[in-house]
Protein backbone atom coordinates (compact mmCIF):
# COMPACT_ATOMS: atom_id res chain seq x y z
CA UNK A 1 0.00 0.00 0.00
CA UNK A 2 1.27 3.46 -0.89
CA UNK A 3 2.39 5.84 1.80
CA UNK A 4 -1.07 7.45 1.89
CA UNK A 5 -4.41 5.77 1.32
CA UNK A 6 -8.01 6.87 1.19
CA UNK A 7 -11.13 4.73 0.95
CA UNK A 8 -14.11 6.15 -0.87
CA UNK A 9 -16.28 4.85 1.99
CA UNK A 10 -14.76 7.68 4.04
CA UNK A 11 -16.20 10.42 1.81
CA UNK A 12 -18.26 12.67 4.05
CA UNK A 13 -19.35 16.26 4.50
CA UNK A 14 -16.18 17.09 6.44
CA UNK A 15 -13.69 16.19 3.71
CA UNK A 16 -15.89 16.51 0.62
CA UNK A 17 -18.65 18.32 -1.16
CA UNK A 18 -21.48 15.82 -1.60
CA UNK A 19 -23.58 16.55 -4.70
CA UNK A 20 -27.03 14.98 -4.63
CA UNK A 21 -30.00 14.81 -6.96
CA UNK A 22 -28.17 14.01 -10.19
CA UNK A 23 -30.76 12.56 -12.60
CA UNK A 24 -29.96 9.25 -14.25
CA UNK A 25 -30.92 9.75 -17.90
CA UNK A 26 -31.43 7.20 -20.64
CA UNK A 27 -27.95 6.28 -21.74
CA UNK A 28 -27.83 4.85 -25.30
CA UNK A 29 -24.03 4.84 -25.40
CA UNK A 30 -23.90 2.88 -22.14
CA UNK A 31 -21.46 5.32 -20.57
CA UNK A 32 -21.02 6.14 -16.93
CA UNK A 33 -22.53 9.19 -15.35
CA UNK A 34 -19.83 11.79 -15.35
CA UNK A 35 -18.55 15.01 -13.85
CA UNK A 36 -15.97 17.10 -15.69
CA UNK A 37 -13.61 19.73 -14.34
CA UNK A 38 -13.36 22.36 -17.06
CA UNK A 39 -12.32 25.67 -15.55
CA UNK A 40 -13.69 28.88 -14.10
CA UNK A 41 -16.86 29.83 -16.01
CA UNK A 42 -17.88 32.76 -13.78
CA UNK A 43 -14.39 34.21 -13.33
CA UNK A 44 -14.28 34.22 -9.52
CA UNK A 45 -10.96 32.38 -9.33
CA UNK A 46 -12.50 29.04 -8.34
CA UNK A 47 -12.86 26.16 -10.78
CA UNK A 48 -16.37 24.99 -11.68
CA UNK A 49 -17.61 21.54 -12.66
CA UNK A 50 -19.89 20.43 -15.48
CA UNK A 51 -22.30 17.55 -14.82
CA UNK A 52 -23.60 15.53 -17.75
CA UNK A 53 -25.83 12.66 -16.63
CA UNK A 54 -25.14 10.40 -19.61
CA UNK A 55 -22.22 12.01 -21.47
CA UNK A 56 -24.20 11.39 -24.64
CA UNK A 57 -24.67 14.16 -27.23
CA UNK A 58 -27.67 12.21 -28.55
CA UNK A 59 -29.78 12.61 -25.41
CA UNK A 60 -31.95 15.70 -24.99
CA UNK A 61 -31.38 16.14 -21.29
CA UNK A 62 -30.65 18.80 -18.72
CA UNK A 63 -27.00 19.35 -17.85
CA UNK A 64 -25.56 21.36 -14.97
CA UNK A 65 -22.75 23.66 -13.89
CA UNK A 66 -21.84 23.73 -10.18
CA UNK A 67 -19.87 26.88 -9.39
CA UNK A 68 -16.81 26.74 -7.17
CA UNK A 69 -16.67 28.85 -4.05
CA UNK A 70 -14.33 29.46 -1.13
CA UNK A 71 -17.22 28.65 1.24
CA UNK A 72 -18.77 25.55 -0.29
CA UNK A 73 -21.56 23.82 1.65
CA UNK A 74 -21.24 20.30 3.00
CA UNK A 75 -23.99 19.01 0.71
CA UNK A 76 -25.54 20.43 -2.44
CA UNK A 77 -28.65 19.16 -4.20
CA UNK A 78 -28.93 20.06 -7.88
CA UNK A 79 -32.56 20.98 -7.27
CA UNK A 80 -31.26 23.86 -5.12
CA UNK A 81 -29.13 25.49 -7.83
CA UNK A 82 -30.22 29.12 -7.94
CA UNK A 83 -27.63 30.83 -10.15
CA UNK A 84 -25.35 31.85 -7.30
CA UNK A 85 -24.13 28.30 -6.68
CA UNK A 86 -24.73 26.88 -10.15
CA UNK A 87 -27.36 26.46 -12.82
CA UNK A 88 -29.06 23.96 -15.10
CA UNK A 89 -28.81 24.13 -18.90
CA UNK A 90 -31.18 23.04 -21.63
CA UNK A 91 -29.87 22.46 -25.17
CA UNK A 92 -26.17 22.21 -24.30
CA UNK A 93 -24.47 18.80 -24.44
CA UNK A 94 -20.91 17.50 -24.46
CA UNK A 95 -19.12 20.66 -23.32
CA UNK A 96 -15.55 20.41 -24.59
CA UNK A 97 -13.56 23.18 -23.00
CA UNK A 98 -13.56 26.67 -21.54
CA UNK A 99 -11.69 29.59 -23.08
CA UNK A 100 -12.39 33.31 -23.34
CA UNK A 101 -13.23 33.86 -27.03
CA UNK A 102 -15.00 37.22 -26.64
CA UNK A 103 -12.33 38.99 -24.61
CA UNK A 104 -14.47 39.88 -21.59
CA UNK A 105 -12.26 38.08 -19.10
CA UNK A 106 -14.66 35.17 -18.56
CA UNK A 107 -14.02 31.72 -20.06
CA UNK A 108 -16.69 30.52 -22.50
CA UNK A 109 -18.05 26.98 -23.02
CA UNK A 110 -18.30 25.26 -26.42
CA UNK A 111 -20.68 22.37 -26.93
CA UNK A 112 -21.89 19.98 -29.62
CA UNK A 113 -25.21 18.19 -29.59
CA UNK A 114 -26.70 15.73 -32.08
CA UNK A 115 -30.35 15.51 -33.00
CA UNK A 116 -31.01 11.90 -33.84
CA UNK A 117 -29.71 8.51 -32.85
CA UNK A 118 -26.20 8.52 -34.32
CA UNK A 119 -23.51 10.85 -35.60
CA UNK A 120 -24.94 10.89 -39.14
CA UNK A 121 -27.77 13.10 -37.98
CA UNK A 122 -27.86 16.87 -37.56
CA UNK A 123 -25.38 18.36 -35.10
CA UNK A 124 -25.71 21.70 -33.37
CA UNK A 125 -22.65 23.59 -32.16
CA UNK A 126 -23.17 26.29 -29.54
CA UNK A 127 -21.03 28.60 -27.42
CA UNK A 128 -22.20 29.78 -23.99
CA UNK A 129 -20.44 32.92 -22.76
CA UNK A 130 -19.07 32.96 -19.24
CA UNK A 131 -20.14 35.79 -16.94
CA UNK A 132 -20.14 36.75 -13.29
CA UNK A 133 -23.82 35.96 -12.71
CA UNK A 134 -26.14 33.31 -14.11
CA UNK A 135 -29.84 32.63 -13.71
CA UNK A 136 -30.97 29.37 -12.12
CA UNK A 137 -31.80 27.98 -15.58
CA UNK A 138 -30.12 28.71 -18.93
CA UNK A 139 -31.85 27.87 -22.22
CA UNK A 140 -29.09 27.44 -24.80
CA UNK A 141 -31.63 27.25 -27.62
CA UNK A 142 -32.33 31.00 -27.20
CA UNK A 143 -28.75 32.34 -27.31
CA UNK A 144 -28.88 35.79 -28.89
CA UNK A 145 -25.26 36.86 -29.36
CA UNK A 146 -25.02 38.69 -26.04
CA UNK A 147 -24.97 35.50 -23.95
CA UNK A 148 -23.66 33.09 -26.59
CA UNK A 149 -24.29 31.95 -30.16
CA UNK A 150 -24.95 29.03 -32.50
CA UNK A 151 -22.60 28.10 -35.36
CA UNK A 152 -23.96 27.25 -38.82
CA UNK A 153 -22.64 26.80 -42.36
CA UNK A 154 -24.80 28.62 -44.88
CA UNK A 155 -27.74 28.28 -42.54
CA UNK A 156 -27.14 24.55 -42.11
CA UNK A 157 -25.99 22.95 -38.86
CA UNK A 158 -22.24 22.39 -38.61
CA UNK A 159 -21.14 18.75 -38.54
CA UNK A 160 -17.90 19.38 -36.68
CA UNK A 161 -16.35 19.15 -33.25
CA UNK A 162 -15.32 22.45 -31.66
CA UNK A 163 -11.91 22.77 -30.07
CA UNK A 164 -10.89 25.78 -28.02
CA UNK A 165 -7.37 27.01 -28.64
CA UNK A 166 -5.16 30.00 -27.94
CA UNK A 167 -4.63 33.36 -29.62
CA UNK A 168 -3.51 32.60 -33.18
CA UNK A 169 -3.80 36.08 -34.74
CA UNK A 170 -2.26 38.14 -31.92
CA UNK A 171 -5.29 40.28 -31.04
CA UNK A 172 -5.27 39.18 -27.37
CA UNK A 173 -8.54 37.24 -27.75
CA UNK A 174 -8.56 33.46 -27.89
CA UNK A 175 -9.55 31.78 -31.15
CA UNK A 176 -11.12 28.38 -31.75
CA UNK A 177 -11.34 25.59 -34.32
CA UNK A 178 -14.07 23.55 -35.90
CA UNK A 179 -12.79 20.09 -36.76
CA UNK A 180 -14.42 18.17 -39.59
CA UNK A 181 -15.17 14.51 -39.02
CA UNK A 182 -14.84 13.19 -42.59
CA UNK A 183 -14.22 14.14 -46.18
CA UNK A 184 -17.31 15.25 -48.17
CA UNK A 185 -18.82 12.73 -50.56
CA UNK A 186 -17.37 14.49 -53.63
CA UNK A 187 -13.87 13.39 -52.52
CA UNK A 188 -12.65 16.97 -52.16
CA UNK A 189 -9.95 17.57 -49.52
CA UNK A 190 -11.22 17.96 -45.95
CA UNK A 191 -11.61 21.44 -44.46
CA UNK A 192 -11.19 22.71 -40.92
CA UNK A 193 -12.05 26.25 -39.86
CA UNK A 194 -10.26 28.58 -37.47
CA UNK A 195 -12.59 31.26 -36.08
CA UNK A 196 -10.99 34.36 -34.64
CA UNK A 197 -12.25 35.45 -31.26
CA UNK A 198 -13.90 38.87 -31.12
CA UNK A 199 -15.84 41.05 -28.72
CA UNK A 200 -19.23 40.82 -30.47
CA UNK A 201 -21.01 37.88 -32.09
CA UNK A 202 -24.33 37.46 -33.88
CA UNK A 203 -26.91 35.00 -32.56
CA UNK A 204 -25.89 32.70 -35.44
CA UNK A 205 -22.31 32.65 -36.71
CA UNK A 206 -22.24 31.52 -40.35
CA UNK A 207 -18.82 30.07 -41.17
CA UNK A 208 -19.54 30.24 -44.90
CA UNK A 209 -18.70 33.95 -44.53
CA UNK A 210 -15.15 33.34 -43.28
CA UNK A 211 -12.91 35.70 -45.28
CA UNK A 212 -9.53 35.92 -43.52
CA UNK A 213 -10.48 38.88 -41.33
CA UNK A 214 -12.73 36.81 -39.07
CA UNK A 215 -11.02 33.44 -39.52
CA UNK A 216 -9.76 31.07 -42.19
CA UNK A 217 -10.31 27.63 -43.65
CA UNK A 218 -7.51 25.08 -43.41
CA UNK A 219 -7.18 22.76 -46.42
CA UNK A 220 -4.69 20.58 -48.23
CA UNK A 221 -4.17 20.34 -51.97
CA UNK A 222 -3.57 16.60 -51.72
CA UNK A 223 -6.81 14.90 -52.80
CA UNK A 224 -5.55 11.63 -51.30
CA UNK A 225 -6.12 13.05 -47.82
CA UNK A 226 -9.10 11.35 -46.23
CA UNK A 227 -8.93 13.03 -42.84
CA UNK A 228 -7.63 16.33 -41.51
CA UNK A 229 -7.53 17.05 -37.83
CA UNK A 230 -5.86 19.50 -35.53
CA UNK A 231 -3.30 18.12 -33.16
CA UNK A 232 -3.60 18.84 -29.48
CA UNK A 233 -2.54 22.15 -28.02
CA UNK A 234 -1.69 25.67 -29.04
CA UNK A 235 1.84 26.50 -27.97
CA UNK A 236 4.48 28.89 -29.28
CA UNK A 237 7.05 26.65 -31.00
CA UNK A 238 8.97 29.33 -32.94
CA UNK A 239 9.65 31.79 -30.13
CA UNK A 240 7.66 34.78 -31.42
CA UNK A 241 5.22 34.77 -28.47
CA UNK A 242 2.29 33.86 -30.75
CA UNK A 243 0.38 30.60 -30.34
CA UNK A 244 0.91 28.06 -33.11
CA UNK A 245 -1.18 25.14 -34.39
CA UNK A 246 -0.46 21.64 -35.60
CA UNK A 247 -2.56 19.70 -38.11
CA UNK A 248 -2.38 16.07 -39.19
CA UNK A 249 -3.61 14.80 -42.53
CA UNK A 250 -4.22 11.16 -43.25
CA UNK A 251 -2.69 10.23 -46.58
CA UNK A 252 -0.16 7.66 -47.71
CA UNK A 253 2.44 9.36 -45.50
CA UNK A 254 0.28 10.79 -42.72
CA UNK A 255 1.73 14.30 -42.78
CA UNK A 256 2.00 16.75 -39.89
CA UNK A 257 1.88 20.51 -40.46
CA UNK A 258 2.88 23.23 -38.00
CA UNK A 259 1.17 26.58 -38.64
CA UNK A 260 2.73 29.65 -37.05
CA UNK A 261 0.53 32.30 -35.49
CA UNK A 262 0.53 35.73 -37.19
CA UNK A 263 -1.57 38.85 -37.39
CA UNK A 264 -2.98 38.21 -40.89
CA UNK A 265 -4.23 35.05 -42.63
CA UNK A 266 -5.77 34.41 -46.04
CA UNK A 267 -9.35 33.22 -46.27
CA UNK A 268 -8.01 29.76 -47.16
CA UNK A 269 -4.72 28.34 -45.93
CA UNK A 270 -3.30 25.46 -47.99
CA UNK A 271 -1.09 23.40 -45.70
CA UNK A 272 0.86 22.04 -48.67
CA UNK A 273 1.97 25.56 -49.67
CA UNK A 274 3.39 26.87 -46.37
CA UNK A 275 6.32 29.29 -46.63
CA UNK A 276 9.05 29.01 -43.99
CA UNK A 277 7.70 32.05 -42.11
CA UNK A 278 4.20 30.52 -42.12
CA UNK A 279 5.09 27.08 -40.77
CA UNK A 280 6.61 23.81 -41.91
CA UNK A 281 5.78 20.23 -42.79
CA UNK A 282 6.91 17.13 -40.90
CA UNK A 283 6.93 13.87 -42.83
CA UNK A 284 8.20 10.36 -42.46
CA UNK A 285 7.90 8.23 -45.55
CA UNK A 286 6.62 4.79 -44.61
CA UNK A 287 9.07 2.00 -45.36
CA UNK A 288 6.40 0.19 -47.35
CA UNK A 289 3.42 2.35 -48.25
CA UNK A 290 1.39 -0.69 -49.27
CA UNK A 291 1.67 -2.32 -45.86
CA UNK A 292 2.18 0.65 -43.56
CA UNK A 293 -0.52 3.00 -44.81
CA UNK A 294 -2.42 2.55 -41.52
CA UNK A 295 0.45 3.75 -39.35
CA UNK A 296 -0.79 6.73 -37.37
CA UNK A 297 1.35 9.73 -36.51
CA UNK A 298 -0.53 12.34 -34.50
CA UNK A 299 1.17 15.58 -33.53
CA UNK A 300 0.91 17.38 -30.21
CA UNK A 301 2.27 20.76 -29.18
CA UNK A 302 3.53 20.82 -25.59
CA UNK A 303 5.17 23.27 -23.24
CA UNK A 304 8.96 23.44 -22.95
CA UNK A 305 10.78 20.12 -22.44
CA UNK A 306 14.42 21.13 -22.93
CA UNK A 307 14.36 24.38 -20.97
CA UNK A 308 14.96 26.89 -23.78
CA UNK A 309 11.69 28.72 -23.16
CA UNK A 310 10.07 27.59 -26.43
CA UNK A 311 7.36 24.95 -26.81
CA UNK A 312 8.09 21.60 -28.41
CA UNK A 313 6.39 19.04 -30.68
CA UNK A 314 5.67 15.37 -29.99
CA UNK A 315 4.31 12.79 -32.36
CA UNK A 316 4.26 9.02 -32.13
CA UNK A 317 3.96 6.30 -34.72
CA UNK A 318 1.55 3.68 -33.46
CA UNK A 319 2.57 0.17 -34.58
CA UNK A 320 0.30 -1.58 -37.02
CA UNK A 321 -1.73 -4.19 -35.15
CA UNK A 322 -1.22 -6.54 -38.10
CA UNK A 323 2.53 -6.09 -38.10
CA UNK A 324 4.74 -8.97 -37.00
CA UNK A 325 7.17 -6.48 -35.49
CA UNK A 326 5.72 -5.48 -32.12
CA UNK A 327 8.42 -2.83 -31.70
CA UNK A 328 7.76 -1.08 -35.01
CA UNK A 329 6.49 2.10 -33.33
CA UNK A 330 8.51 5.23 -32.60
CA UNK A 331 8.15 8.48 -30.73
CA UNK A 332 9.70 11.74 -31.92
CA UNK A 333 10.28 14.96 -30.01
CA UNK A 334 11.19 18.06 -32.02
CA UNK A 335 12.38 21.06 -30.06
CA UNK A 336 10.82 24.38 -30.95
CA UNK A 337 13.20 26.96 -32.37
CA UNK A 338 13.28 30.61 -33.39
CA UNK A 339 15.65 29.77 -36.26
CA UNK A 340 13.18 28.05 -38.56
CA UNK A 341 14.16 28.68 -42.20
CA UNK A 342 12.99 25.47 -43.87
CA UNK A 343 9.56 24.47 -45.11
CA UNK A 344 10.05 20.80 -44.23
CA UNK A 345 11.57 18.87 -41.36
CA UNK A 346 12.93 15.37 -41.84
CA UNK A 347 12.86 13.36 -38.62
CA UNK A 348 16.00 11.58 -39.83
CA UNK A 349 17.85 14.81 -38.99
CA UNK A 350 17.02 14.68 -35.28
CA UNK A 351 20.42 14.81 -33.59
CA UNK A 352 19.87 15.57 -29.90
CA UNK A 353 20.29 19.32 -30.28
CA UNK A 354 16.98 19.71 -32.11
CA UNK A 355 15.09 16.83 -30.51
CA UNK A 356 15.28 13.14 -29.73
CA UNK A 357 13.78 9.81 -30.70
CA UNK A 358 12.51 6.85 -28.70
CA UNK A 359 13.00 3.91 -31.03
CA UNK A 360 10.42 1.74 -29.34
CA UNK A 361 6.70 1.10 -29.58
CA UNK A 362 5.48 3.70 -27.09
CA UNK A 363 2.54 6.06 -27.05
CA UNK A 364 2.64 9.60 -25.71
CA UNK A 365 0.27 10.16 -22.78
CA UNK A 366 0.88 13.64 -21.36
CA UNK A 367 3.44 16.11 -20.03
CA UNK A 368 3.68 17.49 -16.50
CA UNK A 369 6.45 18.92 -14.34
CA UNK A 370 6.74 16.10 -11.82
CA UNK A 371 10.17 16.99 -10.41
CA UNK A 372 9.63 20.74 -10.08
CA UNK A 373 12.48 21.92 -12.33
CA UNK A 374 10.23 24.05 -14.60
CA UNK A 375 10.70 21.65 -17.52
CA UNK A 376 7.92 19.44 -18.81
CA UNK A 377 8.37 15.70 -18.24
CA UNK A 378 7.04 13.14 -20.73
CA UNK A 379 4.72 10.31 -19.78
CA UNK A 380 4.77 7.45 -22.31
CA UNK A 381 3.38 3.94 -22.34
CA UNK A 382 4.85 0.91 -24.05
CA UNK A 383 2.81 -1.07 -26.57
CA UNK A 384 5.04 -4.08 -25.94
CA UNK A 385 4.62 -4.66 -22.19
CA UNK A 386 2.26 -1.79 -21.19
CA UNK A 387 4.89 -0.29 -18.90
CA UNK A 388 4.54 3.41 -18.11
CA UNK A 389 7.65 5.60 -18.19
CA UNK A 390 8.37 9.13 -16.97
CA UNK A 391 11.13 10.96 -18.86
CA UNK A 392 12.41 14.08 -17.13
CA UNK A 393 12.75 17.18 -19.28
CA UNK A 394 16.37 18.18 -19.89
CA UNK A 395 18.68 19.95 -22.32
CA UNK A 396 20.91 16.87 -22.52
CA UNK A 397 18.59 14.06 -23.62
CA UNK A 398 20.51 11.87 -26.10
CA UNK A 399 19.54 11.59 -29.75
CA UNK A 400 18.17 8.09 -29.25
CA UNK A 401 16.80 7.64 -25.76
CA UNK A 402 16.93 4.07 -24.50
CA UNK A 403 14.14 3.63 -21.95
CA UNK A 404 16.29 1.03 -20.18
CA UNK A 405 18.76 3.81 -19.34
CA UNK A 406 16.32 5.62 -17.04
CA UNK A 407 17.95 5.54 -13.61
CA UNK A 408 15.93 7.93 -11.46
CA UNK A 409 17.96 11.01 -12.34
CA UNK A 410 16.69 11.21 -15.92
CA UNK A 411 13.38 9.42 -15.43
CA UNK A 412 11.93 6.17 -14.18
CA UNK A 413 9.55 3.31 -14.93
CA UNK A 414 6.62 2.10 -12.84
CA UNK A 415 6.93 -1.52 -11.79
CA UNK A 416 3.23 -2.20 -12.50
CA UNK A 417 2.62 -2.91 -16.20
CA UNK A 418 -1.14 -2.27 -15.98
CA UNK A 419 -0.96 1.42 -15.14
CA UNK A 420 -2.48 4.18 -17.24
CA UNK A 421 -1.39 7.76 -16.64
CA UNK A 422 -4.25 10.22 -17.09
CA UNK A 423 -3.90 13.68 -15.60
CA UNK A 424 -1.64 16.03 -13.74
CA UNK A 425 -2.58 18.36 -10.91
CA UNK A 426 -1.45 19.47 -7.48
CA UNK A 427 -3.46 17.76 -4.75
CA UNK A 428 -1.25 18.94 -1.87
CA UNK A 429 -0.75 22.50 -3.08
CA UNK A 430 3.05 22.47 -2.98
CA UNK A 431 3.42 23.99 -6.46
CA UNK A 432 4.74 20.76 -8.02
CA UNK A 433 2.60 18.67 -10.38
CA UNK A 434 1.27 15.31 -9.20
CA UNK A 435 0.47 12.41 -11.54
CA UNK A 436 -2.93 10.67 -11.59
CA UNK A 437 -2.81 6.98 -12.59
CA UNK A 438 -5.18 4.04 -12.64
CA UNK A 439 -4.67 0.32 -12.72
CA UNK A 440 -7.43 -1.76 -14.29
CA UNK A 441 -7.11 -5.30 -12.96
CA UNK A 442 -10.60 -6.77 -13.03
CA UNK A 443 -12.72 -8.19 -15.82
CA UNK A 444 -14.24 -5.46 -17.96
CA UNK A 445 -12.46 -2.88 -15.80
CA UNK A 446 -14.73 -3.69 -12.84
CA UNK A 447 -11.98 -3.27 -10.29
CA UNK A 448 -9.89 -0.15 -10.63
CA UNK A 449 -7.06 1.03 -8.39
CA UNK A 450 -6.32 4.73 -8.48
CA UNK A 451 -3.06 6.38 -7.48
CA UNK A 452 -1.68 9.89 -7.30
CA UNK A 453 2.11 10.02 -7.36
CA UNK A 454 3.11 13.18 -5.54
CA UNK A 455 5.60 15.36 -7.38
CA UNK A 456 8.83 16.21 -5.61
CA UNK A 457 12.22 17.83 -6.11
CA UNK A 458 13.73 14.94 -4.18
CA UNK A 459 15.28 12.04 -6.07
CA UNK A 460 13.13 9.31 -7.59
CA UNK A 461 14.22 5.67 -7.81
CA UNK A 462 14.81 4.03 -11.18
CA UNK A 463 11.69 1.92 -10.60
CA UNK A 464 8.70 3.32 -8.72
CA UNK A 465 6.54 0.86 -6.80
CA UNK A 466 3.25 2.54 -5.92
CA UNK A 467 2.50 -0.21 -3.38
CA UNK A 468 5.66 0.49 -1.42
CA UNK A 469 4.67 2.22 1.85
CA UNK A 470 7.67 4.49 1.44
CA UNK A 471 6.60 5.74 -2.02
CA UNK A 472 5.24 9.26 -1.76
CA UNK A 473 1.87 8.46 -3.32
CA UNK A 474 -1.83 8.36 -2.49
CA UNK A 475 -3.83 5.19 -3.19
CA UNK A 476 -7.59 5.56 -3.59
CA UNK A 477 -9.49 2.46 -2.53
CA UNK A 478 -13.07 1.27 -2.75
CA UNK A 479 -13.87 2.63 -6.20
CA UNK A 480 -15.23 0.56 -9.06
CA UNK A 481 -17.29 3.28 -10.68
CA UNK A 482 -14.49 5.60 -11.70
CA UNK A 483 -12.78 8.60 -10.22
CA UNK A 484 -13.14 11.83 -12.16
CA UNK A 485 -11.05 12.86 -15.12
CA UNK A 486 -8.94 15.47 -13.48
CA UNK A 487 -7.68 17.41 -10.54
CA UNK A 488 -8.90 20.96 -10.06
CA UNK A 489 -9.21 23.62 -7.36
CA UNK A 490 -12.87 24.26 -6.59
CA UNK A 491 -12.50 26.04 -3.24
CA UNK A 492 -9.55 28.27 -4.10
CA UNK A 493 -7.11 27.03 -1.44
CA UNK A 494 -4.33 26.16 -3.91
CA UNK A 495 -4.74 22.38 -3.51
CA UNK A 496 -6.61 20.48 -6.21
CA UNK A 497 -9.69 18.37 -5.60
CA UNK A 498 -10.59 14.88 -6.87
CA UNK A 499 -13.90 14.16 -8.58
CA UNK A 500 -15.67 10.93 -7.62
CA UNK A 501 -18.10 10.17 -10.43
CA UNK A 502 -21.80 9.85 -9.81
CA UNK A 503 -23.14 6.56 -8.49
CA UNK A 504 -26.80 5.49 -8.60
CA UNK A 505 -28.79 5.80 -5.40
CA UNK A 506 -29.53 2.39 -3.86
CA UNK A 507 -33.08 3.40 -2.97
CA UNK A 508 -33.92 5.24 -6.20
CA UNK A 509 -32.04 4.23 -9.35
CA UNK A 510 -33.26 7.35 -11.19
CA UNK A 511 -31.20 9.59 -8.90
CA UNK A 512 -27.48 9.51 -8.24
CA UNK A 513 -24.93 11.36 -6.14
CA UNK A 514 -21.28 12.32 -6.43
CA UNK A 515 -18.50 13.74 -4.29
CA UNK A 516 -15.65 16.23 -4.59
CA UNK A 517 -12.78 15.31 -2.25
CA UNK A 518 -10.90 18.40 -1.08
CA UNK A 519 -7.12 18.33 -1.33
CA UNK A 520 -4.93 19.94 1.31
CA UNK A 521 -1.27 20.48 2.09
CA UNK A 522 -0.84 17.54 4.47
CA UNK A 523 -3.43 15.16 2.96
CA UNK A 524 -5.28 15.18 6.27
CA UNK A 525 -8.14 13.16 4.76
CA UNK A 526 -5.84 10.19 4.11
CA UNK A 527 -4.21 7.52 6.26
CA UNK A 528 -0.42 7.62 6.53
CA UNK A 529 0.95 4.13 5.88
CA UNK A 530 4.61 5.03 5.97
CA UNK A 531 6.72 1.92 6.52
CA UNK A 532 9.30 3.72 8.63
CA UNK A 533 8.60 3.21 12.31
CA UNK A 534 9.53 6.19 14.45
CA UNK A 535 12.71 5.61 16.40
CA UNK A 536 12.02 5.18 20.12
CA UNK A 537 13.30 7.94 22.29
CA UNK A 538 16.46 6.83 24.11
CA UNK A 539 15.96 5.96 27.75
CA UNK A 540 17.67 8.45 30.02
CA UNK A 541 20.94 7.17 31.45
CA UNK A 542 20.70 6.51 35.20
CA UNK A 543 22.35 9.14 37.27
CA UNK A 544 25.53 7.81 38.93
CA UNK A 545 25.27 7.17 42.63
CA UNK A 546 27.27 9.74 44.55
CA UNK A 547 30.56 8.42 45.90
CA UNK A 548 30.77 8.40 49.69
CA UNK A 549 32.74 11.29 51.03
CA UNK A 550 36.08 10.19 52.54
CA UNK A 551 36.29 10.31 56.33
CA UNK A 552 38.41 13.26 57.39
CA UNK A 553 41.85 12.37 58.75
CA UNK A 554 42.21 13.09 62.47
CA UNK A 555 44.07 16.26 63.20
CA UNK A 556 47.48 15.66 64.87
CA UNK A 557 47.72 16.40 68.55
CA UNK A 558 49.71 19.53 69.24
CA UNK A 559 53.38 19.05 70.37
CA UNK A 560 53.89 20.98 73.49
CA UNK A 561 57.71 20.34 73.65
CA UNK A 562 59.29 23.63 72.54
CA UNK A 563 62.67 22.04 71.81
CA UNK A 564 61.19 19.68 69.13
CA UNK A 565 59.49 22.57 67.38
CA UNK A 566 62.73 24.46 66.69
CA UNK A 567 64.42 24.48 63.40
CA UNK A 568 68.04 23.40 63.37
CA UNK A 569 70.42 25.86 61.96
Amino acid sequence: MARYSFNSDELNSENSLIIEGIPVAENPLDRELILLSLGDLNGDGNDDIYIHPSLSPFVDETTFFVLGNESLPDTLNLADLDGSNGFSINGLSSVFDLSDINGDGFPDATSIRFEGTDQDTISITRVLFGRSEFPATVDATTLDGSNGFTISDGGNPVVAFPSIDGDINNDNINDFLLLTTATPENNSPPVNTVIFGRSDYPAELDISNIDGSNGFDVTTSNTNNTFLTAGIGTVDVNGDDLDDLIFSSYDENFTNYVVFGRSEFPAELDLDSLASDEGFTITQQAANTDDDVNELVTGTLVEDINGDGIGDIIFDKIPDSNSENEQSGELFVIYGSSDNTATTFDVANIDGSNGFTIDSAVQFSSTIDLNGDSRQDLIVQSFVDNSTYVIFGSDSIPTNLDLNSLDGTNGFVFDDSNLNATEGGDINGDGIDDLFLNNSTGADNEEVDYYILLGSQEAFPATVDLNDPNTNALEILGTDNGVGFGLFDMNGDGADEIIFNATPNEEDNTISSAAILFGDSDLSFATDNSGEEPEPEPEPEPEPEPEPEPEPEPEPEPNLNPIQNRTRT
